[in-house]
């Protein structure tokens, strides 16, 4: 069946209570949480047994007004995840490839534009 956002973490990786579930995992989950849980909402939200039998249109723009706001979410995740992730959890760890954040700006770039 279909999963959908509820109790708990959604995360296939980090489960809550486990070993390894430190502040660097939890900063992670801050910013990946959101986007699972707002996914899984939305397609709770467009099954028949939550609005009721309505037309397949009112369910597609009602997607893509979701998907609108959802794709700003994203851009800004993916800052996030240059300007804290690696600029300040990231930077002080050895061992980063060089270019490592020229890549993720990058892949940024790309989900931005995408």
């Amino acid at each position: 069946g279909a999963m959908y956002a509820g109790e708990g973490l959604t995360s296939a990786t980090l489960s809550e209570g486990a070993a390894g579930l430190d502040w660097a995992a939890e900063a992670l989950l801050l910013t990946h949480e959101p986007l699972r849980r707002d996914m899984l909402e939305m397609q709770r939200v467009l099954t028949p047994q939550y609005f009721g039998d309505l037309p397949e249109v009112w369910r597609v723009n009602c997607f893509f007004r979701f998907f609108d706001g959802w794709c700003a979410l994203v851009a800004q995740h993916q800052r996030v995840q240059v300007e804290v992730h690696h600029d300040w959890l990231a930077a002080s760890c050895e061992g980063l490839p060089d270019g490592h954040r020229r890549e993720l700006l990058e892949h940024a770039k790309e989900v931005e534009t995408a």
